[in-house]
């Protein structure tokens, strides 16, 4: 994680297109007194939990999905959870990594109960698979034998599972709050809804920024309220704002990676 936060600084102190504004990030961080919220994962109920396995299983299945919704307006994160959430209520074995190696794109909108195409459907069919398969051949299936093998090491999960990117949403609630300032042609392009092409520089350094932001963010609190925050703690705090703001305008970028 060190060298993510290092690469994220350092495309921020370069970008053209995206600047953290650091006045802006003390003025939040004051007007929070250093109090992030609270807030609890399943704060919609739209989740399965069981305290068991299975849960672990849902889990890992839901964030191979979780990305790109935005090509379909009516289309969310909500539904991607709560659809998996109803499925595995209706059969405790829809999620069985042989199950998932063999699901294709109209079995999978079933699975979801979705009644058209999946933005880059493909890709979602092809990363079932693969969880499908890794699960079977490396973890006997299950994906609690995964968190078993990280020894309860959240930094060898993460480096076992190598997928932890900012979202949609996190970038365009720090742009609200005037932390993330953008060029005038990259704010033109979002808030006319054109897509930002993946791995372009506009791109990166939306990520890029977002990252260094919410480190910023972290190292004030602590400096200035004596307070010790995980960096996901502020980011799911401004997730949680985000979800709750429909009229959020976000970037749209047709990727696998948020």
């Amino acid at each position: 994680m060190e060298a993510v936060r290092a690469s994220a600084a350092w495309v921020a102190s370069r970008s053209s297109h995206v600047k953290v504004d650091l006045l802006e990030v003390e003025k939040v961080v004051d007007k929070i007194q250093g109090n992030v919220p609270k807030v609890e994962w399943d704060f919609e109920g739209i989740h399965y939990f069981d305290n068991g396995p299975l849960t672990v299983q849902y889990l890992f299945v839901l964030d191979a999905l979780n990305f790109c919704f935005w090509p379909d307006k009516d289309l969310s994160y909500d539904h991607l959870a709560s659809g998996l959430k109803l499925a595995l209520e209706k059969d405790k074995t829809a999620l069985d990594a042989d199950r998932l190696q063999n699901y294709t794109g109209p079995q999978l909108r079933q699975l979801l109960n979705w009644p058209r195409p999946l933005p880059i459907e493909e890709e979602r069919v092809r990363l079932l698979h693969e969880v499908g398969l890794e699960l079977e051949r490396s973890f006997g299936g299950e994906a609690a034998n995964l968190v078993k093998s990280a020894g309860n090491s959240a930094a060898t999960l993460i480096e076992l599972i190598t997928r932890h990117f900012p979202d949609y949403i996190v970038p365009a609630v720090l742009r609200e709050l005037g932390i993330l300032k953008y060029g005038s042609n990259l704010s033109c392009s979002i808030d006319s809804n054109s897509e930002i092409v993946p791995g372009s520089e506009e791109e990166v350094e939306i990520r890029a920024c977002s990252v260094y932001a919410v480190e910023k963010m972290r190292e004030l609190i602590n400096k200035k309220f004596g307070k010790q925050l995980l960096s996901i703690d502020i980011d799911l705090w401004l997730w949680s704002c985000g979800v709750q703001n429909i009229a959020l305008s976000h970037h749209r970028t047709l990727s696998i990676y948020y």
